[in-house]
């Protein structure tokens, strides 16, 4: 029984057919006349395509996100995909680019006050306190006395 190629493979197979056919018109000759796998003629980092071709330190066996660098390796929701290229960090069906919370799950993205935070994300003080943001990075993580 035969099973499907994955498109992908198609598509790179079909690009070096083109490529072995007229080189030259099949846009993967790069500046220096070198084959790329790359349309438009970018070749990929040292390393290529079975090593390092997103050039972040990682192998591929052990690149969570192994065509876009990521040398931390951040995988926020624990699915396997690094964040740098998972397009919902937190796993809450709601993409990253429209959540008001993408590093927390919230999927009902409830947001009580507007003001394009999700409730889950915002650290609310008790009365009498002011939140300060003790590690600099612009959210608040510490309540402090008035």
């Amino acid at each position: 029984m035969c099973r499907q190629a994955p498109p992908a493979l198609v598509l790179v197979l079909a690009m070096l057919l083109a490529a072995c056919h007229d080189p030259a018109a099949s846009g993967l000759l790069g500046p220096d006349n070198a084959l790329s796998l790359v349309r438009g003629g970018v070749k990929p980092p040292p390393g290529g395509p079975r090593g390092d071709p997103d050039g972040d330190g990682r192998a591929n066996s052990a690149d969570n996100c192994p065509l876009t660098a990521n040398a931390d390796q951040t995988d926020t929701d624990g699915d396997g995909l690094g964040d740098a290229c998972d397009a919902d960090d937190d796993n809450d069906g709601v993409s990253d680019s429209s959540d008001n919370c993408p590093l927390t799950a919230n999927p009902d993205q409830r947001d009580d006050d507007r003001n394009g935070v999700g409730d889950v994300c915002e650290f609310v003080c008790p009365e009498g306190s002011v939140p300060i943001d003790t590690d600099g990075d612009g959210v608040p993580d510490e309540c402090v006395s008035r």
